[in-house]
């Protein structure tokens, strides 16, 4: 059996591209490309703190109990480490939850993936975009619809190597080393410390799991782009922030 993901990467691709060509459409593309990136920078700048607190929320809310989390102070997090004491900015990361106890691997599995659950909601964001030209439900989408593919070497993979390693742990002298939300990070640590064939190929087979699970997710918060005729209650070619 051979599984293609070159298709329907590609699809969505297009579909995504479909969005774009959507949204700029109009007397003033640069102008509005240009606000685009502007409220890009916004919503990421919003969206970081609110994804570490989600990752935070769900380990407490079965449970764990969250000692330490960073954020970078681009973000917020001096302001933040002067009011929460479990708060940290001093992190190479733009935000992390860097001392947790989940209490169980059910736990941990929710907890890594808890800021995705609101993905599923680009899809009507997307379409609005396209509908209304809006700029912002087109930002907010892409954001939502491209954070799992930017968390492959993080978040995807944490939770694709808690899947594996429960899986063959039998075969692996110790899980916990090789479940991490920084792969490269991982990859060189194994690499120094002479990792043996089967932990390689469970770091492997976690990878190729959060690729494939990220794609999918993406894949299916990109919808098509609604045809004229579906834009009901809308004014032709109306325009909106």
């Amino acid at each position: 059996m051979r599984i293609h993901v070159g298709k329907p990467v590609g699809d969505a691709w297009r579909r995504y591209q479909d969005h774009l060509e959507a949204v700029l459409a109009g007397p003033r593309p640069l102008a509005r490309l240009l606000l685009v990136a502007f409220l890009a920078a916004i919503t990421w700048w919003v969206y970081v703190p609110l994804h570490e607190l989600a990752h935070a929320g769900a380990c407490v809310s079965c449970g764990g109990e969250v000692r330490r989390m960073t954020l970078a102070p681009i973000y917020g997090g001096s302001v933040a480490a002067r009011h929460f004491d479990w708060v940290d900015d001093d992190t190479p990361y733009a935000g992390q939850l860097a001392d947790f106890s989940p209490g169980s691997d059910p736990c941990y599995f929710w907890l890594v993936l808890a800021p995705f659950v609101v993905t599923p909601l680009a899809r009507p964001l997307l379409r609005r975009s396209a509908r209304r030209r809006g700029a912002i439900p087109f930002v907010i989408g892409t954001v939502l619809a491209l954070m799992p593919l930017a968390s492959v070497p993080g978040d995807f993979y944490e939770a694709s190597s808690i899947v594996v390693t429960r899986t063959v742990g039998s075969f692996l002298p110790d899980v916990s080393r090789l479940r991490s939300d920084d792969l490269v990070a991982l990859v060189s640590r194994l690499a120094a410390d002479g990792a043996t064939r089967a932990e390689w190929g469970a770091v492997a087979g976690a990878a190729a799991l959060a690729l494939l699970a990220a794609l999918a997710l993406t894949g299916a918060s990109i919808p098509p782009v609604p045809s004229p005729e579906a834009a009901t209650g809308t004014r032709k070619g109306a325009e909106t922030i």
